[in-house]
């Protein structure tokens, strides 16, 4: 085993602590025992030369270790099973701060599988097929094929395009999961691809697109627990936010690009329930008591947008089963279809809840072709607005080219909506105009 004891800089006493054990190259470890107590030994400086393989780390590496990737072109990584702690997270970063380490292309740039407890730092990946990051969980809700407790700080996806889901981050079945201060560019498919996930936070994350994508952000299947706050998206995304438009994608089932509602037989009102049942008599009784079904579960819930700015995506929102969705304090430029759209969702499955306040929507005349629209068999009953300020120059006029004849405006209004403020817009999408600032993204 190759030690070194890495020179130590005075203001650097962080890294001086952590580094105080020595680095030890990624190929001299021997295998982890199977219960190694971060605390009882020193945590060690795992370094990774441009070009090594690093996917036997994940037998190797312990709770508090770190992976230091050097300066170069390294290879795509499986990493299957690592475990740290809440006190002691594996962290996964690039050694210098100023000149990030980069993966090279591949089907996916780094898989955590089953993981636990790991941190990724400052790396770059570009031209992936399927995704840039994929965090996946073999057998959610059990504790050896779950991953969860993963943050992803200071990191750059550029360019995925060529395989299945085409995202910059891929989600599967993963539990509390960090995204922070990061950047995902010119991905195909969906920035963020998020299915069947608990406990989700994204914060100061920016999406751009140069070209047509799917979705700035797209949650599939079962999602509980989602937060987003200051998050950009820009670019001819053909949606920004789809929530809850379909189930996730069965193990092994080809996944296509989500451009169709899902096929329902018949329209069906909203919030439906199954229907409920009598119990069978186990002796004939006087009476006999209805079975009490279960409340309908939308597919996605509790989730709520906080200070979004979105610009230039054909809809803004594409809405299925969802509910407890709220989205606030939030900015939507020059969507250049509509705001909304409302797709049809399975009978089992209760429609739109969101509630829409306190946000800024503002166009070019003459680019907005309608507020909202009803896949046949779908409801807005289930949006609620708040106030918001809407503004183009067309406005009031375009009123009713935008919506239906005295209720342009989708799902039920609490208050009136604000149409008679222009905001002022500054080249960053900020009001400059006084009694704007108190809507978008901007607002306090």
């Amino acid at each position: 085993m190759i030690h070194r004891r890495p020179q130590l800089v005075p203001t650097a006493l962080l890294a001086a602590a952590l580094l105080a054990g020595g680095a030890v190259a990624a190929g001299n470890l021997a295998p982890r025992g199977p219960t190694q107590d971060a605390a009882a030994r020193e945590p060690r400086v795992i370094e990774v030369k441009a070009g090594d393989s690093w996917e036997s780390l994940a037998t190797t590496a312990a709770a508090g270790d770190e992976i230091v990737l050097l300066e170069g072109l390294h290879r795509a990584v499986t990493l299957t099973g690592l475990r740290g702690t809440a006190q002691h997270p594996i962290v996964i970063r690039s050694r210098e701060r100023n000149k990030l380490a980069e993966i090279a292309p591949e089907r996916e740039g780094l898989k955590l599988v089953d993981c636990q407890h790991v941190r990724i730092e400052r790396i770059v990946i570009r031209n992936a097929r399927r995704a840039g990051i994929v965090i996946e969980s073999t057998a959610p809700g059990t504790p050896a094929g779950t991953s969860g407790n993963i943050e992803i700080l200071d990191t750059l996806v550029v360019s995925v395009e060529g395989l299945v889901e085409e995202s910059g981050l891929l989600i599967l079945g993963a539990s509390d999961v960090t995204v922070r201060r990061s950047r995902f560019e010119n991905c195909k498919g969906s920035a963020m691809r998020i299915e069947n996930a608990t406990r989700l936070t994204v914060q100061r994350v920016q999406v751009r697109n140069a070209r047509e994508g799917e979705a700035g952000v797209l949650l599939l299947g079962d999602c509980d627990e989602l937060a987003f706050d200051d998050l950009w998206i820009g670019g001819p995304f053909a949606t920004a936010l789809s929530i809850g438009v379909k189930d996730a994608p069965k193990e092994g089932e080809r996944v296509a690009p989500i451009r169709l509602p899902e096929p329902v037989r018949g329209p069906q009102p909203a919030g439906a329930t199954p229907p409920t049942r009598s119990a069978p008599p186990a002796t004939p009784p006087a009476s006999a008591e209805p079975a009490v079904a279960s409340p309908a579960r939308a597919r996605v819930r509790d989730v709520t947008f906080a200070n979004v700015m979105a610009r230039s995506a054909a809809r803004m929102f594409e809405l299925g089963s969802c509910s407890g969705v709220r989205v606030s304090n939030s900015t939507f430029l020059d969507p250049r279809d509509e705001l909304f759209r409302f797709v049809r969702v399975p009978k089992e499955r209760p429609s739109a809840e969101l509630r829409f306040f306190d946000n800024l929507v503002a166009w070019e005349p003459g680019t907005l072709e309608r507020f909202s629209s009803l896949v046949e068999g779908a409801t807005d009953q289930g949006l609620r607005l708040g106030p918001n300020l809407w503004w183009s120059n067309e406005l009031p006029a375009a009123l009713p080219l935008l919506g239906p004849e005295g209720r342009p405006f989708p799902g039920v209004s609490d208050v009136p909506q604000t149409i008679d403020i222009d905001p002022d817009l500054d080249d960053r999408g900020r009001p400059r105009q006084e009694d704007a600032k108190l809507f978008g993204r901007n607002a306090t």
